[in-house]
């Protein structure tokens, strides 16, 4: 598992890029409410620490 933080920039080139099996992805599903808490039982600590100060103490926004 790896995450790398986008800026809006290079959030929209994923997106219009997002391919499987070669071809073009175009739906996608948005998960809100998402607190840190969520991540603890199925995430690497190096990533949860990044997710610690992504999200602080509020909600993520999460999409599919």
């Amino acid at each position: 598992m790896n995450s790398k933080l986008l800026d809006s920039k290079l959030v929209t080139k994923s997106v219009s890029s997002a391919r499987e099996k070669n071809k073009p992805v175009n739906d996608f599903i948005e998960i809100t409410g998402f607190k840190k808490s969520n991540f603890k039982s199925n995430t690497p600590p190096s990533i949860q620490k990044e997710i610690d100060m992504f999200i602080g103490n509020g909600n993520a926004k999460i999409l599919i």
